[in-house]
């Protein structure tokens, strides 16, 4: 077999385009980390200095409950007007950039009509520079799918490597699902406690607690929201990528049959891209050695079973 993929995802301008979304996604993910910082811990600690404040536990007694609500209704705004969009247009080129990489390794033609025009040249350069300057910024570009895909021709190549897109994402979103319950969960049994622990009354509950708190119920709801609704997606898309494999081992498609189902199962991964939900890169780094090694024992069962069909 060609080493088609190997060789073209190992070029200078596919490795641009790996670092430019790259760097993108880590930019998003900076915003998302303003985000939670704004929303979770400037508002949980200016609760806790206003309270005490108006405790007088701190020397001096001043009630700043009013400002504390101001702040929280500006943080919910802000959140709404600039960093939610501002992260979805990120989002969105480094999706593009990252499909212009795929429909390059993997042969495919551009669907212009679902996801435009093609990011240009000079943006990816821009970003994939600024990611390169940074320390160990290029690590992990090279190949990028793993290079047994070209023991097999390109039309079943190309569906196995669509699969190892897939492969963990779902797993880390549910991890991070987990990680929502959880800490909603503490930060509700914490305000319990507090209200429980000092007797407050309505006015205090509304004031000190139930007002501040509004950007982090906010978070919390969106967050929860659109991972469960990226891990339905996946979940999804995984069972066409799967119902395609199969047709494809056991029917025994034509190369030109199995291009139709991986050009519109290509549809549906950038739309994911584009719309998922951002993991903060403290999970993806946990996880990463397990779930790489997974993904690679799934490549390799999916040649070994198309293998097995091709020479039983």
């Amino acid at each position: 077999m060609d080493k088609r993929i190997t060789i073209e995802q190992n070029k200078a301008d596919s490795i641009d385009c790996l670092a430019a979304q790259r760097f993108l996604y880590s930019s998003a993910k900076n915003y998302s980390g303003l985000q939670f910082y704004l929303n979770v811990v400037l508002i949980v600690v200016g609760s806790f200095v206003v309270y005490m404040l108006n405790q007088g536990w701190l020397c001096v007694k001043i009630d700043l409950s009013a400002y504390l609500a101001l702040a929280s209704i500006l943080v919910t705004v802000l959140n709404s007007l600039l960093l939610i969009p501002v992260i979805k247009r990120k989002k969105e080129l480094a999706a593009k950039i990252q499909e212009r990489f795929d429909t390059k390794v993997l042969s495919l033609d551009w669907n212009a009509i679902n996801i435009g025009l093609i990011p240009g040249s000079e943006y990816i350069k821009i970003f994939s520079t600024k990611q390169k300057n940074k320390k160990n910024g290029d690590q992990g570009l090279k190949d990028w799918y793993s290079s047994i895909v070209d023991s097999v021709p390109i039309h079943v190549g190309r569906f196995i490597c669509q699969r190892s897109n897939l492969s963990w994402d779902v797993y880390l979103r549910e991890k991070y699902l987990k990680l929502i319950i959880i800490s909603s969960g503490i930060i509700a049994l914490l305000v319990l406690l507090i209200g429980v622990q000092y007797e407050l009354n309505i006015k205090d509950i509304v004031l000190n607690i139930a007002s501040p708190l509004l950007p982090i119920v906010t978070f919390c709801i969106d967050q929860y929201r659109d991972n469960k609704e990226s891990i339905e997606n996946l979940k999804k898309l995984k069972d066409d990528l799967n119902s395609g494999w199969q047709g494809l081992i056991s029917t025994n498609q034509v190369p030109e049959e199995a291009y139709v189902i991986s050009r519109r199962i290509q549809d549906e991964i950038y739309k994911n891209r584009k719309d998922n939900q951002l993991i903060y890169d403290f999970l993806y780094k946990k996880y990463r050695n397990e779930q790489e090694e997974a993904m690679y024992y799934s490549v390799d069962d999916m040649i070994n079973e198309y293998n097995h069909i091709l020479n039983p």
